[in-house]
């Protein structure tokens, strides 16, 4: 893969990362999804993935990463109420 292709492919990921936080910060201030209880079990389901990917690592810290920032979200958002 050559600089450009990564470029690329984590400008994706990335973009993707982003819709979805910005899609569940939605649904919790909209009061449709309980965020607490999904990230909970975004952080539960991390340590059970398992797979045979040499990704598998990538893959648990990027799920953490993802409930780890929601939570973020919500405390600021509860903050600046």
């Amino acid at each position: 893969m050559n600089t450009a292709e990564f470029t690329e492919l984590a400008g994706r990921i990335e973009g993707l990362g982003a819709a979805f936080l910005c899609l569940v910060a939605e649904l919790e201030n909209r009061r449709v999804m309980d965020g607490s209880r999904f990230t909970s079990g975004l952080h539960r389901i991390a340590g059970e993935l398992c797979f045979e990917q040499p990704h598998l690592e990538e893959t648990k810290r990027t799920v953490r990463e993802l409930a780890t920032e929601l939570d973020a979200m919500r405390e600021r958002r509860i903050r600046g109420r």
